[in-house]
């Protein structure tokens, strides 16, 4: 009996190996397929419009409402997102386009490991590594990467968000999670990740967004709702030139 329990427990040790093995190749290849991809394309990096603001002084937003065909708002780089996140990546304005792809896949691929491990207490050991693997494999992840995306940067704040509520962090939770809202189709549902129901966490969660608004009206002289609304008003427009 115990010779075939050792037995039965080498063999899944085997086929956990050779699995784990095929998925590690299959990961490097996609992971290495996204990098290249980075740099020929990162078509959705935000670097022109972050460029606009801090180096040029000039409001991406209303750039792109002016004439949607600026040649100033590279490939299909539209200023989408809040206000904060031009702040965020302001280090990558003073590096030259073709540097700032390599560098963000760079930090897609830091943002991707982090992301698991934030999550190594609440999965084991096996089955963190198996799902690490499998994320790295996919095309979602290939294609944040390659297209120079900003949903890893989202993700790990929000992993790092829950992290820190559930470790005792009190409102670095929320604060960090009002970072990560940046990427409205994160923003909302993950609000509700944080007992809204205290006024305090909820005023927390809109923080970061609260001063990316603060700081574009006093910047370009707007009014707090008029500056708050421009990512708005750009997303209708283009979503109503798909139409």
């Amino acid at each position: 009996m115990t010779a075939i329990t050792l037995d039965h427990a080498l063999s899944r040790s085997s086929a956990k190996f050779v699995l784990a093995s095929v998925l590690s190749v299959l990961a490097c290849i996609s992971v290495a397929q996204g990098v290249i991809n980075a740099a020929s394309f990162s078509q959705d990096f935000q670097w022109s419009p972050t460029v606009l603001l801090i180096r040029h002084g000039v409001d991406p937003y209303e750039e792109f409402l002016l004439d949607p065909s600026t040649e100033r708002i590279l490939l299909t780089q539209i200023p989408l997102y809040s206000h904060f996140l031009y702040l965020l990546l302001s280090p990558l304005a003073f590096i030259p386009f073709e540097t700032a792809k390599l560098v963000w896949a760079g930090l897609n691929l830091t943002f991707c490991v982090s992301v698991f491990f934030l999550l190594r207490r609440q999965i084991s050991r096996d089955g963190l590594v198996a799902l690490f693997l499998v994320f790295m494999c996919s095309t979602a992840t290939r294609n944040a990467i390659g297209n120079g995306q900003q949903s890893l940067l989202s993700l790990v704040l929000y992993a790092a968000a829950i992290r820190l509520s559930a470790t005792g962090f009190g409102l670095l939770g929320p604060l960090v999670g009002g970072v990560a809202a940046f990427k409205y189709s994160f923003g909302v549902p993950m609000f509700f990740a944080f007992d809204r129901w205290r006024f305090v966490n909820a005023i927390t969660y809109v923080i970061p967004s609260l001063v990316g608004v603060f700081f574009w009206s006093l910047y370009f002289g707007k009014p707090i709702i008029e500056a708050g609304a421009l990512p708005l008003r750009l997303s209708s427009n283009v979503a109503m030139g798909e139409e």
